[in-house]
């Protein structure tokens, strides 16, 4: 039903979504397997948007910079071998203050990591659930393991 002059919005590859660009901040979360994703988005984010993106990874080279025009804030953790990535993105979460406004929050990793970050934003943080998308990428054990995640 499009007409000439029309407005389309198009997601994909599968499994993509459009997030609105009304937000005030964005808060993208994950691991290394979130890193083509969380690039793909910084880079095409409007200019002097706050967006902070919280990535874990296995070793100090594998972090990456990602090229924004938005206000980018980027934090690695090196995983520590205790083998809990969701107790140490929590950490990183207790000590980050916030923007002001209302914020969108992404979270992709392995998804019982993604489903307890989810739980923490809510549940400890009070950030509306309406405004996360959390998504399991892959699944500890399973082969083709993964999913998006909600209440």
């Amino acid at each position: 039903s499009a007409a000439v002059g029309d407005r389309l919005e198009i997601g994909g590859p599968r499994g993509s979504s459009i997030v609105p660009d009304d937000f005030d901040w964005l808060l993208l979360i994950g691991d290394e397997t979130a890193l083509p994703a969380m690039g793909r988005w910084v880079e095409g984010l409007r200019a002097g948007l706050p967006v902070t993106t919280l990535a874990i990874v296995a070793a100090p080279e594998e972090r990456q910079t990602f090229q924004s025009a938005a206000a980018l804030d980027q934090i690695w953790i090196v995983r520590d071998g205790g083998g809990d990535d969701a107790a140490q993105l929590r950490r990183a979460l207790d000590a980050l203050t916030l923007p002001a406004g209302e914020g969108f929050v992404w979270i992709a990793a392995e998804g019982a990591v993604a489903r307890e970050l989810r739980r923490y934003m809510a549940e400890d943080r009070g950030h509306p659930r309406v405004w996360m998308k959390a998504a399991g990428y892959w699944a500890r054990g399973q082969a083709d393991g993964g999913g998006r995640i909600e209440d």
